[in-house]
Order: structure tokens, then C-alpha cells, then sequence
């Protein structure tokens, strides 16, 4: 298959929609497919809104009736990240007519699902709404994702595939060690929390550090993530940090690369995001990988992903007094954090991996295409 991927701006952007973008041009390349990632500069959401012409990029896969085909390049399938809504709301019928194929909607978080005031909700919803109805199918990332799309087309759904990110995502995994030794450490040594994500508002971190005021102080907090997307909400954070004297409890690492990363994970006993704005959530299993029971928001697809009590828990947004009464638990009785943490580990190793995810995608392609062959004269 000759296949395009559309996007807003450059795809080793640090986020789990874009970690999906790439595993799946990486797969589908492995497999054999042709895979082109078109990427187009991300401008402000009202003038992408307004704008009524197809992007030049697209012009070389234009199929023409005459002409010189030979320097044209016919695409078997477009697909658009779910993020480029804005562009292409009101053009996907002409832009289906002139490259002649499906267009698939590769969905990670639909931007009318976000918390949010009522109006930014409305807005979104106004054009998402003819967006998805534009498009031949839709992949989405979870369950979660695919009943706020229902809700938003009223169970009116082009043909669509749920396939989960996975936690996979380290090319060479350091190798996880656990002896006798290891385990009776589990039972004495301090409580060690991590923390991976973008430090933002959605992710939850202040609930987190407002948790770690009321815990003991023997107990740590690890933050790894970029810090330059919200600087208000970061400075804030450090703010509150240093007023309350818990600089000896948190550490702010940032971005780290993929080695030093799963060092953290392996120095860890815990992991917490209690973000509101997870769709699936790939750090959660992740982190399990690396038997890391977690803890995250019952607002999010993260429910899909952690049973209760098994290997971690769920709280309910800004619930900081629930997450300090989970942590006391985990950290008083260590047997039990030693029983989820093999749990964890246990649900890691039977969740889907990339590869598999990606060949039930290009199965569900393969299929769209023969159906709709005919439509284009194929």
C-alpha cells in the first residue's frame, strides 16, 4: 500500500498521540507499505477554520483524468490525525475527489471531549462533528475515545477500528531484575513515586504535589517531563513547592532521553498521573513494564487500562485527599505493593504490543480499500 499521514507540525513531538503517529509509519514501513508523513505548519484554530484551500502539499497525489500520470503519485489511503480538524472540516469531499482514495481519521482525543468551559466545548463540537462525518472511517485509540465520538455523531459512525496504544516503546528495554533481595528491599526502603508527562494543568501534577504536603516526608516525588508548555502553571507549582518546604521530597528532572528514563522507572515503586484528559493513557503501561502499579483519574481512558486494586487505582479529578489516603495504604503495607507491582508487570506483558496494534490497523486499511475500490473506479 502507498499510504500518507497528515499532521500539524513535526511528528517527534513529545506526546502519546504523535509516540502513536510514529509507531505507525514505523510498522507499516517495516511491513513493506510506502508510508508518506506530510506535515503541515500548525496555525492559529480560527484560520484554520476559514481556510477553504486544500494545502499545496497534497497536489502531487492528485489523480487527473489526463495529463502525465507518471509523475504523479496515487495514494491507496490518506490518513488525517484527528488534530487537523480545523483544515480540513469543509474540504475532505473536494480533496476525496481529487486523490481518488479513502480517507481514514486516526483519532487519539477529540478536542470537544477536553474539560473545559461549555462555549470551547460547543466550538469544537460544531466542526468535529462534520469532520468525522467527512472521512470513509475512523481508527481510534480506546473505548474511551470511541464513546465520546458516538456521543458527538449520536451513534451515527463511518466504519471505524479500536486499536490501543502500547507500552512497548523502548527500542532497547534494560532488563528487569527481580531476585530475593529485591523483593525484601520492597518492604523496608521509602516510597519512591514517579511522575512522567508533560507538566501542564491537564496532567494533574498540582494535585499530586498538594498530596505530597500531607505525606510523610520520607516519601519522594520524581517529575519528568518537559516544562516549557505552561510556564504559568510550572512556576506556580515551584511556587507552592517552596512555600510549603517540600524541595527535599520533589525533583524536577525534565525531558529525559529513552535510557535515562527507564532508569527512573527502575528506581521507582510507584506511578501517578492524575490527569483529566487521558483518552487511553500509553504511560500507564508504560510504567506497569517496569512493575509500577499507577494510580490515574477515573475520567479518562485509564480505566481501561487499570483494575482496581490489581495493579493500582482510580480518583476522581483534583481528589487529592483520596490520592494521600492511597498512598498511606501502599505505603504501610508493603506486601500489597508488592503484590501489584507483579500485577502490573503481569498486565504489561498481556497488553497488545505496537506490532500488533499497527497490523490490525493496515488489516482494517487492506479491507477499507477493496470496499471502497469501486467508488473511485478502481
Amino acid at each position: 500500500m502507498r499510504i500518507a499521514l497528515l499532521i500539524y507540525g513535526d511528528i517527534n513531538t513529545t506526546s502519546g498521540g504523535y509516540l502513536y503517529d510514529r509507531k505507525l509509519v514505523e510498522i507499516l514501513r517495516s511491513l513493506g507499505d510506502k508510508v508518506d508523513i506530510i506535515s503541515l505548519k500548525k496555525v492559529s484554530y480560527l484560520k484554520a477554520l476559514l481556510s477553504n484551500s486544500i494545502p499545496g502539499e497534497l497536489e502531487k497525489y492528485y489523480q487527473t483524468e489526463g495529463g502525465n500520470k507518471k509523475r504523479q503519485l496515487k495514494l491507496d489511503v490518506l490518513i488525517q490525525d484527528e488534530l487537523v480538524h480545523p483544515s480540513f472540516w469543509k474540504i475532505n469531499h473536494q480533496l476525496k475527489r481529487k486523490l481518488k482514495c479513502p480517507i481514514i481519521s486516526l483519532v487519539h482525543l477529540l478536542s470537544s471531549a477536553i474539560p473545559g468551559g461549555y462555549y470551547k466545548k460547543i466550538l469544537h463540537q460544531t466542526f468535529e462533528r462534520p469532520y468525522l462525518k467527512s472521512v470513509d472511517a475512523i481508527v481510534l485509540n480506546s473505548q474511551e475515545t470511541l464513546k465520546q465520538a458516538r456521543l458527538l455523531l449520536q451513534d451515527k459512525l463511518p466504519s471505524n477500528l479500536v486499536a490501543v496504544p502500547c507500552g512497548n516503546n523502548f527500542k532497547t528495554s534494560k532488563q528487569l531484575v527481580k531476585n530475593e533481595e529485591a523483593s525484601k528491599n520492597t518492604l523496608t526502603k521509602k516510597l519512591n513515586i514517579l511522575f512522567v508527562g508533560n507538566v501542564t494543568q491537564q496532567k494533574g501534577l498540582h494535585v499530586l504535589v498538594k498530596a505530597m504536603k500531607q505525606l510523610d516526608d520520607t516519601i519522594s516525588l520524581s517529575v519528568v517531563g518537559r516544562e516549557d508548555l505552561d510556564p504559568r502553571y510550572i512556576k506556580n507549582i515551584k511556587n507552592y513547592i517552596k512555600i510549603n518546604k517540600l524541595n527535599k521530597q520533589i525533583t524536577f528532572y525534565g525531558q529525559l532521553k529513552e535510557e535515562a528514563l527507564q532508569q527512573k522507572y527502575l528506581e521507582h515503586d510507584l506511578f501517578v498521573l492524575p490527569s483529566t484528559n487521558e483518552a487511553y493513557g500509553i504511560v500507564f503501561v508504560e510504567a506497569m513494564q517496569f512493575s509500577l502499579p499507577v494510580i490515574g483519574c477515573s475520567l479518562s481512558g485509564a480505566k481501561e487500562i487499570i483494575d482496581e486494586g490489581q495493579n493500582g487505582f482510580l480518583l476522581d479529578p483534583e481528589d487529592d485527599i483520596k490520592l494521600v489516603e492511597l498512598i498511606n495504604r501502599l505505603n504501610d503495607d508493603r506486601r500489597l505493593l508488592a503484590r501489584m507491582s507483579e500485577s502490573a508487570r503481569q498486565k504489561y506483558l498481556l497488553h497488545p504490543t505496537w506490532e500488533e496494534s499497527i497490523k490490525k490497523i493496515r488489516k482494517f486499511l487492506q479491507e477499507l480499500i477493496k470496499q471502497e475500490g469501486s467508488a473511485f473506479g478502481q
